[in-house]
C-alpha cells in the first residue's frame, strides 16, 4: 500500500465519523427547535415543556399501575434526574396538578393527578400531536417522536 492509499484510508473513518457527529449535532438543534414549539404551544396550559413531559409521564404510569406512583418511576419515565423532577413537582403540586403524600417507605413520595393535572396532561398531548405533525417520520429529534 502506498502511502497515499495509507492516509486515504485512514482519513476515511474520520470524515465518516464527522459526518456522524455533524448528524448529531442536526438532530440536537432539531429537538431544541421541537421544544422551543412544545414550550409556545404549551403556554395556554401555563405549562413548560418539561412540565408538561413530568405530568404525561406520571399519568401514563398511573394509567399502567391503576395506583400511584413513587416520583423515582416519573422521573426514569420521563428521563429526568431527580432533582430537576423534584422541583416540578413541587411546583405542580403548588398549581395544584398533583397531590403527593408519604409512602410506606420513607423517604419516598407517592403521587397522583388532580382531575385539572389530568385535564392538563391530555391537553398537552394534544399539543404534542400537534407539534409532531410538523416533523415528517425519520426526521424527528430522534429519529421518530415517540412519547410514552
Amino acid at each position: 500500500m502506498t502511502e497515499l492509499e495509507q492516509n486515504h484510508s485512514s482519513a476515511a473513518p474520520a470524515r465518516q465519523s464527522k459526518t456522524l457527529g455533524l448528524r448529531c449535532i442536526d438532530r440536537w438543534k432539531a429537538a431544541a427547535r421541537f421544544r422551543r414549539e412544545m414550550d409556545y404551544r404549551l403556554l395556554r396550559l401555563d405549562l413548560t415543556f418539561t412540565r408538561w413531559l413530568v405530568l404525561h409521564s406520571l399519568h401514563a404510569l398511573i394509567e399502567e399501575t391503576g395506583d400511584a406512583v413513587h416520583q423515582t418511576a416519573v422521573a426514569r419515565r420521563a428521563d429526568i434526574d431527580g432533582v430537576t423532577t423534584r422541583y416540578v413537582m413541587l411546583r405542580l403540586e403548588k398549581d395544584g396538578l398533583v397531590s403527593r403524600g408519604p409512602d410506606c417507605a420513607p423517604p419516598a413520595l407517592r403521587i397522583i393527578l388532580t382531575d385539572l393535572g389530568r385535564w392538563k396532561a391530555q391537553e398537552g398531548r394534544k399539543d404534542l400531536e400537534a407539534c409532531a405533525v410538523r416533523w415528517p417520520e425519520g426526521d424527528a429529534p430522534s429519529g421518530g417522536l415517540t412519547v410514552a
